[in-house]
């Protein structure tokens, strides 16, 4: 899902993401300086979320405040999530054969031990591509505002084999929470 499509502006994606991840009561001033693009730009789409009543404006003395409404926060987080989830499947897919499993944890509402939030399972013989993997998702991450995000590789042979042994953290991603790679 191309979210900057439906929402018709990168600018208007990148506000709401950060409003949604990292921080809600920015001033329109710190928006344009994170998100590097001019104050009018920032303020045109401000005011086009606001009269759409997505978020409200907090104006306070010694600025502007911007919030999403709070009844359309898990909804707006949701269709956000949905797009991470896609793009990190378009990312697993352009690895050809890397990825064989992964776990999606806490960030997308499921329990996983260790309060773990992806779980990447993949194949040894393609660990050269691990480190581009990692780089872009860490890129996709950024782009999400998501700095926080704890996740684990355990390779295919290992993760099995403590899956084996009756190890509790493979049983309780393998019993419950497991999606295959296509």
């Amino acid at each position: 899902m191309k979210i900057e499509k439906l929402l018709w502006s990168k600018t208007k994606t990148d506000i709401l993401k950060y409003l949604i991840f990292k921080q809600e009561g920015i001033s329109l001033r710190a928006l344009e300086n994170v998100l590097k693009r001019s104050f009018p730009a920032i303020k045109k789409q401000v005011d086009i979320l606001e009269e759409s009543w997505v978020v409200y404006i907090d104006k306070i003395s010694s600025g502007w405040e911007v919030y999403i409404k709070e009844d359309l926060k898990p909804f707006i987080r949701k269709i956000f999530l949905y797009s991470l989830y896609e793009d990190i499947l378009d990312l697993i897919n352009e690895n050809d054969n890397l990825i064989k499993e992964y776990f999606l944890g806490k960030l997308f509402w499921y329990e996983l031990p260790d309060n773990i939030d992806l779980v990447f399972i993949y194949d040894p013989q393609y660990s050269a591509l691990l480190d581009k993997f990692k780089f872009q998702l860490d890129k996709l991450l950024e782009s999400y505002f998501l700095d926080k995000i704890i996740i684990t590789f355990l390779d295919i042979k290992q993760f099995y084999k403590r899956y084996t042994t009756w190890d509790k953290f493979a049983i309780t991603l393998k019993g419950k929470w497991w999606k295959k790679c296509i």
